[in-house]
């Protein structure tokens, strides 16, 4: 999908590359430009600046203007943070008193409120959500997991789950041991030739003071007065910076691993039929079902990701926690044996 490029472009729009996609971002004003950068900094995104020869593959425009939702939308979602609407091919997300809007076409506009704070964590929500609807146009879908490569045979294994699965502690641990990583995050996926590969989206780990201090990472210490993420109230961590590890921007995927805490003493895998796989991958992409301009692009990304790997539940115990060691054994033993098989 690609949109024709403006010869007359704003003095405040910018152009960015990730996942090998082209995505212009227009703001209304100095400020919000400002705010809008500050946010994407944290991400990714490469600055290509404003060449108006370059056709991007979607545009994201914040404006000032008010918008009203049609009489006709109905509510397809709802969640503690946003409300997803349909009408026809058009698709609305609303965040307080913004409104993310988009359809068929490659241009997602994103109306901020009239009182919204630039540097508030509800603004970081707000452009978080019109850039992940922008990318799914450019055919880049998002998926919360981290993103590690086993270092004996080179398999990358997204650990897929929610916030408190515990993905980025074993991440964490993973980096910590010497495997390399793309993100503990988010991943874009984006498939060409029936191959699908995964783009981390964050340039670090964001760390609650909790998972520090429950890592059993000695290095991890003086994290603990460093500056937070003032939206997130988390610790920034590049991991290569501290561990023998290497951040790399992308991997082709080889394993699924779909984490569950237990309580338990002891943890244990489970393997997965790819019909259950895909079941999993769609708790963690509400966009392939309310998001419906995009919808089978997004489902079809999803399955070849389900053909081309294996997949398995992490029935994960206590002997998980506070063991990097023990952690990145296990796992890579169950990496190992999927990979032989």
């Amino acid at each position: 999908m690609q949109v024709v490029a403006s010869r007359d472009r704003p003095a405040l729009a910018e152009t960015y590359e990730i996942a090998g996609r082209l995505l212009l971002v227009d703001t209304p004003s100095a400020t919000i430009s400002a705010a809008t950068e500050r946010v994407l900094s944290m991400l990714r995104l490469s600055r290509k600046g404003a060449d108006t020869t370059v056709l991007p593959d979607a545009v994201l425009t914040l404006t000032s203007a008010k918008f009203d939702l049609p009489s006709t939308v109905e509510i397809s979602a709802v969640t503690d943070e946003a409300v997803y609407y349909q009408d026809g091919d058009s698709y609305f997300v609303r965040l307080g008193g913004s409104v993310i809007s988009a359809d068929l076409s490659a241009t997602v506009k994103a109306s901020l409120a009239e009182d919204l704070d630039c540097q508030s964590l509800l603004f970081g929500r707000v452009l978080s959500h019109g850039l992940a609807t922008a990318l799914r146009r450019a055919g880049a879908f998002e998926l919360h997991c981290a993103a590690v490569i086993e270092p004996e045979t080179n398999a990358a294994v997204l650990i897929v789950g929610p916030s408190g699965s515990g993905k980025s502690t074993m991440a964490l641990h993973l980096a910590a041991c010497g495997w390399s990583f793309s993100t503990d995050d988010v991943v874009l996926l984006t498939a060409a030739n029936e191959l699908v590969e995964a783009h981390g989206l964050r340039e670090f780990f964001a760390l609650t003071t909790d998972t520090i201090l429950h890592s059993g990472l000695s290095e991890l210490g003086p994290l603990m007065d460093g500056p937070v993420i003032d939206s997130a109230l988390k610790v920034r961590l590049h991991p290569q910076d501290i561990f023998f590890s290497k951040m790399v921007e992308k991997c082709v995927p080889d394993v699924l691993v779909f984490p569950q805490q237990t309580g338990q003493s002891r943890s244990r895998v489970q393997p997965l039929k790819q019909s259950d796989a895909m079941k999993r991958l769609l708790r963690m992409c509400p966009g392939a079902a309310v998001d419906r301009p995009v919808a089978a692009q997004f489902l079809r990304v999803l399955e070849l990701l389900t053909r081309q790997c294996k997949a398995f539940d992490l029935l994960a115990g206590t002997d998980l926690l506070g063991d990097p060691k023990y952690t990145a054994a296990f796992l890579a033993s169950v990496v190992v044996q999927e990979q032989a098989t």
